[in-house]
């Protein structure tokens, strides 16, 4: 699965998201994220420092998450998700008020052109939630999925870390911190408080 070769790489490249809130139901967090600042690391090479590269499936414009009475939600819009090129995904590492740690994993590879999605705690222990949902959309070029928060233990707030991020079949990896132009992950979100 994407999700299990990702973990390091995600560990190492997560970022937090310092969004805007929003009125309503649902507190809501959103940040656009410049174009053209991917990083790669090039492990095929012997190299161990990122570097800046570009590539398709892994540059973020924008992210979106909402934490509503029922669920939590996230959107990932991307500058061009191509199928059939790469193993690529949008990760999320999500905290709660109970210092409660989950990996979300979405996205898809050539060989899973529909899509993957992975809900998990910190230690590799995969959390069973048969209503999460997610979908993956070339022609809008976006990600998108939603957890109910009774798979996450009816939080009363979250807040999370997050990028965009390819894995190719030479053992390079490339990054888009969803908060920061930068290679390293920058700190958690501002907390979504469920309304």
């Amino acid at each position: 699965m994407i999700h299990r070769a990702l973990v390091g790489c995600a560990v190492a490249a997560s970022a937090a998201v310092v969004l805007t809130a929003a009125p309503s139901l649902a507190q809501s967090r959103s940040m656009d994220d410049g174009t053209g600042d991917v990083w790669s690391q090039a492990m095929a090479r012997g190299l161990t420092e990122p570097q800046p590269g570009e590539r398709v499936n892994a540059d973020l414009v924008s992210t979106k998450a909402d934490h509503t009475s029922n669920k939590v939600i996230a959107t990932a819009k991307y500058t061009d998700l191509v199928r059939n090129t790469d193993s690529f995904q949008y990760a999320m590492l999500l905290k709660t008020d109970e210092h409660k740690k989950f990996w979300i994993y979405a996205g898809a590879s050539p060989d899973d052109r529909n899509g993957s999605m992975y809900l998990g705690r910190t230690n590799g222990n995969e959390v069973t939630c048969g209503d999460k949902d997610f979908a993956v959309s070339y022609a809008k070029d976006k990600i998108s999925f939603s957890i109910p928060r009774s798979c996450l233990g009816k939080p009363s707030w979250v807040k999370y870390e997050s990028a965009g991020i390819v894995y190719d079949e030479s053992n390079n990896y490339f990054i888009d911190d969803a908060a920061s132009d930068q290679a390293q992950p920058s700190q958690w979100s501002a907390k979504l408080h469920r309304n």
